[in-house]
């Protein structure tokens, strides 16, 4: 009898192991921060009862980055002449259209011949990390300017992997450029002018929301000024689980425009999607300090520039893809 029961429980672990491996086969390769969603954790989104929440996995998809692992900055820290006075998580990479390494993770698109847009989606599962005490933004870059590039610590191998310094040299230029606009105005207000307006494309900022995805700044004339400073709330950019794993109903894609034209000229009136040629330089990373691409053609390589600030932090689930499509 003994030896009956002992094996009923052997048998009975063997089919617990046996359902646990269907649930890892069911598990959202290439996908990270999935949530079987249970009575408890399903009033954190709106997928209901038994359902994988997922988003892409930064450690497998090298454009992917997750906003919680972004460096923190104030001025404090790096000194008055930096725009960090709100303490934000902040990041700059090098985009460039070669070998699809931003390509789209969930195939969308993909591949790696031809001109393609650029754009972020946002992806995310937790509700309740979407808040309206934190804020992001999100902006891309001309190059601007001779100041030197200074680099952080590789996260990975090829573009994706880069990190530009924001606290000194070029990397500060760009910096200063997207948080407070064109340096000469007063008064916070901004604002870009001059020249600055053909470096900059809006992605996440210029009064874009999810439920206003094709939102513009105003620019009729050559005398515009243009607005860089209306940003979303976290509520206001991500959205929690609607669909099933992986699925782009739990993410809200961004895509990027300007008003300057292929000549890189201001072109007012006329916002146009910013579309990446081939990347044709012949300097790749790994960077050494001092070096950068060998374009500065906005269609051959934009600066992607991405900030969060804010009271409530984001969760392991939030992350923002930056995407050639």
């Amino acid at each position: 009898m003994k030896h009956q029961n002992s094996a009923g429980r052997t048998k009975r672990i063997w089919i617990v192991v046996a359902v646990l491996s269907a649930l890892v086969l069911l598990f959202p390769i290439g996908f990270t921060t999935a949530y079987l969603t249970d009575k408890v954790t399903a009033s954190k989104t709106s997928g209901g009862t038994g359902r994988w929440c997922s988003v892409p996995n930064p450690k497998q998809h090298p454009n992917v980055y997750r906003l919680k692992e972004f460096p923190r900055y104030s001025d404090a820290k790096e000194g008055t002449e930096n725009p960090f006075s709100a303490n934000p998580g902040f990041i700059i990479v090098p985009v460039v259209n070669t070998n699809g390494e931003f390509a789209p993770t969930d195939g969308s698109g993909a591949g790696t011949a031809g001109s393609r847009d650029l754009s972020v989606r946002l992806w995310s599962c937790d509700a309740t990390s979407q808040s309206t005490n934190s804020s992001i933004k999100v902006t891309g870059w001309r190059a601007t300017g001779s100041a030197t590039p200074y680099w952080l610590s590789e996260k990975s191998a090829g573009f994706a992997g880069q990190r530009l310094d924001p606290t000194r040299g070029f990397g500060l230029e760009l910096a200063k450029l997207h948080v407070r606009g064109t340096s000469r105005l007063t008064g916070g207000l901004q604002h870009l002018t001059g020249s600055d307006r053909q470096l900059y494309t809006w992605i996440l900022s210029s009064n874009r929301t999810k439920t206003d995805l094709s939102a513009d700044p105003d620019c009729l004339t050559n005398l515009c000024v243009i607005n860089i400073k209306e940003v979303p709330s976290f509520q206001q950019a991500f959205k929690n689980d609607t669909g099933g794993a992986g699925a782009p109903s739990n993410s809200v894609e961004y895509s990027g425009q300007s008003y300057w034209n292929d000549s890189g000229d201001l072109s007012p009136n006329n916002p146009r999607n910013v579309r990446m040629t081939s990347y044709s330089g012949a300097r790749r990373p790994p960077f050494a300090q001092g070096q950068r691409p060998t374009s500065t053609d906005g269609r051959q390589i934009q600066w992607v520039v991405m900030e969060w600030w804010g009271s409530t932090a984001p969760s392991d689930d939030m992350v923002a893809e930056v995407v050639l499509r």
